[in-house]
């Protein structure tokens, strides 16, 4: 996978996205002034998932997803 939670969260954040969607099996999207839009190119496969979310956990305050 090319991208990183990061750099999702930041082209969210810059399309003025309301929410994220991160699901296996999916590219990842935001709702964009109500419209689903992709955020990546490819599809996410469980590993991706599980890295883009653990990467979210680890920037609020360095929990993992066993906390």
């Amino acid at each position: 996978m090319a991208l990183n939670i990061v750099d999702i969260l930041k082209r969210a954040v810059d399309s003025g996205a309301a929410d994220v969607f991160i699901v296996a099996g999916t590219n990842a999207c935001a709702r964009i002034n109500g419209e689903i839009r992709l955020l990546t190119e490819e599809r996410l496969m469980p590993d991706d998932t599980l890295h883009l979310v653990s990467g979210i956990y680890r920037m609020a305050g360095g929990r993992s997803m066993a906390d």
